[in-house]
């Protein structure tokens, strides 16, 4: 089962890709099993728990996510990841961010490890659909008798193609390991029985990981593949991979599996493997469960309205890529509508409104909710904004 369980920069695509909205929260919660084979332990066969929650705002991501996985004979572990994020308001195509990430480890209650790491980039986005960054970041990792501080530097470009998103990331580590040893040998003096001797061991690695990634959705369907390598500085070398597939049972339910390998972890000291697991994933918001860790959600391109012969308006919102979109407005009393889809990426709902002026909002694929495209954004009740929609006769 892969050891890092959300990751940050999907969500930062998400969040620069889909722009400014009212804030979303979302939990899943993942229960399956699978088999793990680590680096220095033969195949072991485990089952797991897998919480998350996922805070999007205006211009801050907040993610939480934890695993409790029991392994054959009764032995267990634990993980818990924290990160946040928070961006700078657009200059242009430019916009900069600052991180944090908290990662904790227990194994059996005995083998504990703690990293944090803060970071900053810098993005270069172009219409929405591709991106650069450019990051650097220092933190320390945690674990008795070892730990050490990390610093890092990383480099991405990513784009959105069709039903497929695409990125490339380069990040170079430094981990500099501090390891205590305390020994004691017998004393002949009567006073000291013995003598405790300490010695701090120092080393310095240096590594780039650099990994390829392919998303791919539609539909109830979703599918995401990675390939990777890591280049030590003397000369080993060790290949990553992962493949990942989600498909959406219900509204709020996914069958979800993957299979990889991992590389160690210097920092951490935690073994590196390789797994296949199969899980059941529920979801508090419709169509959450389906994205997965790498893919950009799809956003509004426009919205066209049309008084009817019956009276009623058609409202039609075009959104390429989209699996869902959804509509509400002080004509709904603010109750979700979910559109049907028409072709070519259009979404339609016909309503009966009277002609004058009203607030809207739409949200595509569970993201959040925005204003239309073509529509001026006002404040609502909520201190969130609207878009203005005018009905003529």
């Amino acid at each position: 089962m892969s050891r890092r369980l959300v990751a940050l920069t999907p969500f930062v695509l998400t969040a620069l890709a889909a722009g400014a909205a009212r804030a979303q929260v979302v939990g899943t919660l993942g229960a399956g099993t699978g088999q793990i084979t680590y680096d220095d332990t033969p195949r072991m066969t485990v089952v797991s728990l897998t919480p998350a929650v996922l805070f999007e705002g205006v211009r801050t991501t907040l993610s939480a996510a934890g695993s409790f996985t029991r392994f054959d004979g009764g032995i267990w572990s634990a993980h818990a990841i924290a990160a946040g994020s928070r961006f700078t308001e657009a200059y242009g195509p430019v916009r900069g961010e600052l991180s944090a990430q908290l990662e904790t480890n227990s194994h059996r209650g005995t083998l504990r490890t703690t990293q944090l790491i803060a970071q900053g980039r810098g993005h270069l986005i172009g219409a929405g659909e591709r991106g650069l960054w450019l990051g650097a970041g220092a933190g320390h990792a945690w674990r008795s008798p070892a730990g050490g501080a990390l610093i890092r530097a990383d480099a991405g470009a990513w784009a959105q193609l069709g039903d497929a998103t695409f990125r490339l990331t380069a990040m170079h580590n430094t981990v500099k390991a501090s390891t205590r040893l305390v020994s004691t040998a017998p004393n002949m003096s009567a006073e000291v029985l013995d003598t405790r001797n300490e010695t701090v061991l120092r080393e310095t690695v240096r590594y780039v990981d650099a990994e390829a990634q392919v998303s791919w959705s539609r539909a109830r369907v979703a599918v995401d593949a990675m390939a990777g390598q890591r280049m030590v500085r003397n000369g080993e070398r060790t290949n990553t991979w992962l493949l990942g597939g989600s498909l959406l049972l219900t509204e709020r339910l996914a069958l979800v599996g993957s299979t990889g390998a991992s590389a160690f972890d210097v920092a951490q000291g935690l073994p590196g493997g390789r797994y296949a697991t199969i899980a059941l994933r529920v979801t508090t918001r419709a169509g959450g469960a389906l994205e997965l860790r790498s893919r950009s959600r799809a956003i509004a391109r426009d919205m066209e309205t049309w008084r009817e012969q019956d009276g009623t308006v058609l409202l039609v919102v075009h959104a390429p890529r989209a699996r869902r979109v959804e509509l509400m407005g002080d004509f709904t009393d603010w109750r979700p509508l979910v559109m049907r889809r028409e072709a070519d990426d259009h979404f339609a709902v016909r309503i009966r409104i009277p002609a004058g002026s009203y607030r809207i909002n739409v949200r595509v694929d569970g993201g959040m909710w925005t204003a239309p495209p073509g529509t001026t954004a006002v404040a609502d009740e909520y201190n969130g904004a609207a878009g203005l929609l005018v009905i003529g006769t």
